[in-house]
């Protein structure tokens, strides 16, 4: 399961650190490994729709093999042109 997670969120207003992660079970779903998959990102910087802040919907998840690729958004610094990027990162999460 992949998802977001504020965590690392500091008492700063001006700011919301965000960070991806995935987590997986071996065991049919009695215990649970978490992988974080990114840095933590300003989800503050992302676009603001009527809805609230907005990344986008673009989260998936194809097997390669073993592992997996885990395609997401992230938010890349506040450019007013661009604010978010999709990045793809590989996961292991086939063994413990």
């Amino acid at each position: 399961m992949f998802y977001y997670d504020f965590r690392f969120n500091t008492p700063d207003p001006a700011t919301l650190p965000t960070t991806a992660f995935l987590v997986h079970s071996h065991d049919g779903g009695r215990s649970w490994v978490e992988d974080r998959l990114s840095a933590p990102f300003d989800l503050q910087t992302a676009p603001v729709t009527p809805a609230g802040l907005f990344i986008g919907d673009y989260q998936g998840l194809a097997a390669r093999g073993r592992d997996f690729i885990v395609v997401f958004a992230i938010t890349n610094g506040g450019k007013l042109d661009n604010r978010t990027d999709i990045v793809a990162v590989g996961a292991n999460a086939l063994t413990p």
